[in-house]
């Protein structure tokens, strides 16, 4: 988010400024919105393949169920995108895998929205919570830097980043 800040600090243009927010937008939508349908996914999966064998064309049903309602009706998959699934191989062998992905990714950008606001404060915090490598739970980490995870305010203040990301684009191109 430092490089797309200053990405977009040095674009020369409105329409290079568009292509950055936009290429930011779609990534935190797509990892976000599309990891959490995956999750939902699995958890429906496990559940129903707890009780009974399921076999591909009930999973091509349930995926397909599941993509619809994130999609609606602004896309039509591919008739073949039902089958997706099969190709998702840690399904089956690393359960919920796709949760670290939609929670790191609004960790992070709970974070950076601390950064913005008082990045003085953030570094030497920021720095200490990074060296305690990969053996403290994102709990403890967040205490490092004073927040709380278990909080709504520290989750929306990364959606609120977001919000902010949006508005500049809408903007830019008017």
């Amino acid at each position: 988010m430092l490089l797309t800040d200053m990405m977009l600090k040095d674009a020369d243009s409105d329409e290079l400024k568009r292509d950055i927010l936009c290429s930011e937008i779609e990534g935190v939508i797509n990892t976000c919105s599309r990891q959490i349908m995956y999750i939902a996914f699995e958890r429906e999966l496990h559940e129903k393949g707890a009780k009974q064998r399921l076999d591909s064309d009930a999973l091509s049903k349930m995926w397909a169920n599941h993509e619809n309602k994130i999609y609606g009706e602004t896309i039509t998959p591919h008739e073949d995108q039902k089958y997706f699934w099969a190709r998702v191989g840690h399904f089956f062998f690393a359960r919920f895998y796709c949760f670290a992905y939609a929670f790191g990714k609004l960790f992070v950008l709970a974070l950076y929205q601390r950064y913005l606001e008082d990045p003085d404060s953030f570094k030497p915090a920021y720095k200490e919570m990074l060296q305690s490598g990969g053996q403290v739970p994102p709990h403890l980490l967040a205490e490092k830097l004073d927040m709380d995870i278990s909080s709504e305010e520290f989750w929306q203040s990364g959606f609120d980043y977001m919000k902010k990301r949006i508005e500049e684009l809408e903007e830019l191109v008017g």
